[in-house]
């Protein structure tokens, strides 16, 4: 179990802790959250980086082909 300490103005604290954010279920979720997000534009950023390299783009059969040689 990891624990972390964080430092957030005043008035930030007591609202996120007036609207019950700082139990251990609700950071949970956001990290997971969160992590998911950063994820999914992280792989839609790397995808769209790949369809912009020159050249066409290879078939299924071409792709399927040598991985089914091994």
């Amino acid at each position: 179990m990891t624990s972390i300490t964080i430092e957030l103005p005043d008035d930030v604290a007591q609202r996120a802790s007036s609207l019950g954010l700082f139990t251990p279920d609700k950071i949970r979720a956001w990290l997971e959250f969160e992590t998911r997000r950063i994820a999914g534009k992280t792989l839609v950023a790397s995808l769209t980086q790949i369809r912009n390299l020159p050249g066409e783009a290879m078939s299924d059969g071409e792709v399927a082909e040598p991985l089914a040689r091994g």
